[in-house]
Protein backbone atom coordinates (compact mmCIF):
# COMPACT_ATOMS: atom_id res chain seq x y z
CA UNK A 1 0.00 0.00 0.00
CA UNK A 2 2.43 2.38 0.59
CA UNK A 3 2.27 5.65 -1.79
CA UNK A 4 6.08 7.23 -2.13
CA UNK A 5 6.32 10.22 -3.64
CA UNK A 6 10.42 11.56 -3.86
CA UNK A 7 10.75 15.33 -5.25
CA UNK A 8 14.15 16.40 -6.46
CA UNK A 9 15.46 19.42 -8.45
CA UNK A 10 15.88 20.01 -12.14
CA UNK A 11 19.95 19.08 -12.61
CA UNK A 12 20.07 16.93 -9.56
CA UNK A 13 21.27 13.38 -10.29
CA UNK A 14 21.60 9.90 -8.82
CA UNK A 15 24.24 7.16 -9.52
CA UNK A 16 21.96 4.99 -10.59
CA UNK A 17 19.23 5.58 -13.27
CA UNK A 18 15.96 6.48 -11.53
CA UNK A 19 13.67 3.19 -11.78
CA UNK A 20 16.71 1.62 -9.67
CA UNK A 21 16.35 4.03 -7.42
CA UNK A 22 12.73 3.70 -7.00
CA UNK A 23 12.87 -0.24 -7.00
CA UNK A 24 15.94 0.49 -4.15
CA UNK A 25 13.43 2.77 -2.40
CA UNK A 26 10.25 -0.11 -2.55
CA UNK A 27 12.68 -2.81 -1.18
CA UNK A 28 13.56 -0.23 1.98
CA UNK A 29 10.37 0.48 2.84
CA UNK A 30 9.33 -3.18 2.46
CA UNK A 31 11.91 -4.46 4.64
CA UNK A 32 11.95 -1.94 7.20
CA UNK A 33 8.15 -1.68 7.79
CA UNK A 34 7.53 -5.16 7.49
CA UNK A 35 5.46 -4.85 3.98
CA UNK A 36 4.98 -6.61 1.00
CA UNK A 37 7.22 -5.12 -1.72
CA UNK A 38 4.51 -5.54 -4.19
CA UNK A 39 2.29 -3.74 -2.37
CA UNK A 40 4.68 -0.37 -2.52
CA UNK A 41 4.28 2.10 -5.22
CA UNK A 42 6.55 5.06 -6.09
CA UNK A 43 7.56 7.66 -7.97
CA UNK A 44 9.87 10.34 -8.88
CA UNK A 45 9.05 14.34 -9.23
CA UNK A 46 11.28 16.66 -10.42
CA UNK A 47 10.65 20.72 -10.32
CA UNK A 48 12.21 23.20 -12.03
CA UNK A 49 11.91 25.85 -9.37
CA UNK A 50 12.69 25.11 -5.59
CA UNK A 51 14.26 27.32 -2.96
CA UNK A 52 15.86 26.15 0.76
CA UNK A 53 16.06 29.31 2.73
CA UNK A 54 16.02 32.40 0.52
CA UNK A 55 17.73 31.03 -2.97
CA UNK A 56 18.44 28.39 -4.97
CA UNK A 57 22.21 27.64 -3.60
CA UNK A 58 21.34 24.35 -2.09
CA UNK A 59 19.43 20.90 -3.03
CA UNK A 60 16.97 19.62 -1.29
CA UNK A 61 15.08 16.14 -2.27
CA UNK A 62 12.06 15.46 -0.50
CA UNK A 63 10.46 12.26 -0.06
CA UNK A 64 6.56 11.39 1.47
CA UNK A 65 5.50 8.00 2.65
CA UNK A 66 2.29 7.11 3.15
CA UNK A 67 0.99 3.85 5.00
CA UNK A 68 -1.38 2.42 5.80
CA UNK A 69 -2.37 3.41 9.89
CA UNK A 70 -1.34 1.48 12.43
CA UNK A 71 2.23 1.88 12.44
CA UNK A 72 4.13 3.34 15.38
CA UNK A 73 6.15 6.46 15.45
CA UNK A 74 9.13 4.39 15.91
CA UNK A 75 8.29 2.03 12.88
CA UNK A 76 7.53 4.99 10.87
CA UNK A 77 11.12 6.65 11.81
CA UNK A 78 12.39 3.44 10.71
CA UNK A 79 11.00 3.33 7.69
CA UNK A 80 12.16 7.39 7.19
CA UNK A 81 15.64 6.60 7.87
CA UNK A 82 15.91 3.41 5.38
CA UNK A 83 14.60 5.40 2.79
CA UNK A 84 17.05 8.43 3.25
CA UNK A 85 19.81 5.99 3.49
CA UNK A 86 19.06 4.76 0.61
CA UNK A 87 18.72 8.20 -1.17
CA UNK A 88 22.20 9.38 0.41
CA UNK A 89 23.97 6.24 -1.11
CA UNK A 90 22.27 7.02 -4.71
CA UNK A 91 22.28 10.61 -5.46
CA UNK A 92 25.32 12.47 -7.09
CA UNK A 93 26.53 14.88 -4.72
CA UNK A 94 27.66 17.96 -6.96
CA UNK A 95 28.45 21.52 -6.24
CA UNK A 96 25.52 22.48 -4.00
CA UNK A 97 24.90 21.12 -0.34
CA UNK A 98 21.66 19.25 -0.59
CA UNK A 99 19.12 18.64 2.14
CA UNK A 100 17.38 15.12 2.62
CA UNK A 101 13.84 15.15 4.37
CA UNK A 102 11.94 12.24 4.35
CA UNK A 103 8.15 12.25 6.09
CA UNK A 104 6.27 8.85 7.04
CA UNK A 105 2.85 9.55 7.74
CA UNK A 106 -0.46 7.67 7.49
CA UNK A 107 -3.82 7.16 5.42
CA UNK A 108 -6.75 5.83 7.21
CA UNK A 109 -7.55 2.13 6.38
CA UNK A 110 -11.45 3.30 6.72
CA UNK A 111 -11.10 5.90 3.79
CA UNK A 112 -8.53 4.63 1.52
CA UNK A 113 -9.82 3.28 -1.27
CA UNK A 114 -7.36 0.72 -3.70
CA UNK A 115 -8.99 -0.85 -7.12
CA UNK A 116 -7.99 -2.56 -9.95
CA UNK A 117 -9.40 -2.65 -12.82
Amino acid sequence: MPQIVIEVPNGLEFNTDKSDLLKKVNYAVSESGNIPVANCKSRIYTHNHWYVGGDDSQFCINTTVEVLDGKSNAEKKAIAVAVAGVIKENYKSGNKETQITVHVSDLIKEIYTKEIV
